[in-house]
């Protein structure tokens, strides 16, 4: 009776081993799945920059330092810079734009 009792516990021990072994792999295959599709995910647009923050400037900043910050950050940002690029440029000019609008 003692070694058929010790039969039905080892029966169930290699049971739960079988489970264990099969869980940890599905386990494993989630986490390789959910890596594949968070890579898949396009990372998010930063939010856009307050018009005087894209300047470097105060919010309530005048004409004349808004042009010259403008003329200052044109120089580094303008395409034909060779640290500069079309979209670093639009958004400069955008900014500048808001700047100026705003103070009519």
């Amino acid at each position: 009776m003692l070694s058929e009792d010790l039969a039905a516990i080892a029966a169930q021990v290699q049971q739960l081993e079988a489970e264990l072994h099969a869980e940890r792999r599905a386990h494993r295959f989630t986490k390789l799945k959910l890596k594949q599709l968070q890579s898949q995910i396009p990372e998010a647009e930063p939010a856009e920059s307050a018009p005087w923050e894209v300047l470097g400037i105060a919010p309530g900043a005048t004409q004349q330092q808004i042009q010259a910050a403008f003329r200052q950050r044109s120089k580094e940002c303008h395409p034909d810079s060779s640290s500069g690029s079309a979209e670093a440029f639009t958004k400069l000019v955008s900014a500048r734009d808001q700047m100026l609008e705003h103070l009519k």
